[in-house]
């Protein structure tokens, strides 16, 4: 008992005491939630579940609900092509706007304060009430004023139309979030380093290119990598605009997932080895190439040094 307390003081005093309670909880998430969640979930997927008499009945599935993902090649074309639509949305169309946006912010242009509160408003606002404000925004004001369509013709039962309005509420979402993100990173540059670079003669484009896009190169890396990870889980705000009920045409990796675990409305238990399946087959396409998206950024990007 002795040598424990010793010992417990001489840790207090190294200060590994703290360091211990701090890593302590982190850990305890990641073995839990990471190593255990998803060690079950691999499992799962070479599993079957039905129930006999009541209870729950498990049998080895080995590789029947991989062949039967990759069989259904229509549905493998739906959500590759929505997947790839909304990240490719967001990779070629938000982040470089957000970017300039976050720029001419950060050099405090004219109306910048008020974009600024304008932006980020949406982003303090709960995601729902977004979807909610801005679902009957399109069905009261862009469907019966402005399209004048009938009952008959309501936007968001098409899916071209409907796929249209659900891009321009991922950009807007996407468009307050991401900024904040860039317009910290900008705010970590020296100023002697812009004030030097305009004593030169450096034009605003040579500023941006040469000097603030390699300072935040780090954080387009990181938010691509977030992008190309996301593609296996993004749902698209599809949820929150249509509950369980889309069409499989607008249908995400993410969304599917999702809704796989239903039957007839109400979750099944029998449905979760497809799910897990489905999942691993997204991580194991997924992971390859965003690690080699990263490689390549941050050894061919440009550089602060």
């Amino acid at each position: 008992m002795t040598k424990f307390v010793k010992a417990f003081s001489k840790m207090r005093q190294k200060g590994y005491l703290f360091y211990a309670l701090m890593v302590a909880l982190p850990l305890l998430n990641f073995a839990i939630f990471y190593i255990g969640v998803n060690f079950k979930n691999v499992i799962m997927a070479f599993q079957k579940y039905s129930f006999v008499n009541g209870e729950k009945l498990v049998e080895p599935a080995g590789w029947f609900w991989f062949k039967s993902i990759l069989k259904d090649t229509d549905l493998i074309g739906y959500v590759l092509k929505n997947s790839l639509l909304y990240s490719g949305t967001m990779l070629l169309i938000v982040m470089p706007i957000t970017i300039f946006f976050a720029y001419y912010i950060f050099k405090k242009y004219r109306f910048s304060t008020f974009f600024k509160i304008m932006i980020f408003t949406p982003s303090i606002i709960c995601s729902m009430v977004l979807v909610i404000f801005y679902k009957s925004f399109v069905q009261s004001v862009v469907q019966n004023v402005i399209m004048q369509a009938d009952k008959t013709n309501q936007i968001l039962q098409d899916d071209n139309k409907a796929r249209v309005v659900l891009l321009i509420l991922y950009v807007i979402m996407g468009f307050s979030s991401n900024i904040l993100l860039f317009l910290n990173a900008m705010s970590q540059l020296s100023p002697s380093v812009l004030e030097a670079a305009k004593v030169d003669g450096a034009s605003e484009m040579r500023t941006f290119i040469s000097i603030v896009l390699p300072s935040i190169w780090g954080t387009v890396v990181s938010m691509v990598v977030i992008i190309l990870a996301s593609i296996g889980t993004d749902q698209a705000n599809l949820n929150a605009m249509f509950g369980n009920s889309v069409d499989r045409p607008m249908h995400t990796i993410g969304y599917h997932i999702w809704v796989s675990m239903f039957v007839n409305g109400t979750e099944s238990i029998t449905q979760y080895p497809y799910c897990s399946a489905f999942g691993l087959l997204v991580t194991v396409v997924l992971t390859p190439i965003t690690i080699v998206v990263r490689f390549l950024m941050n050894k061919f990007g440009p550089s602060d040094n």
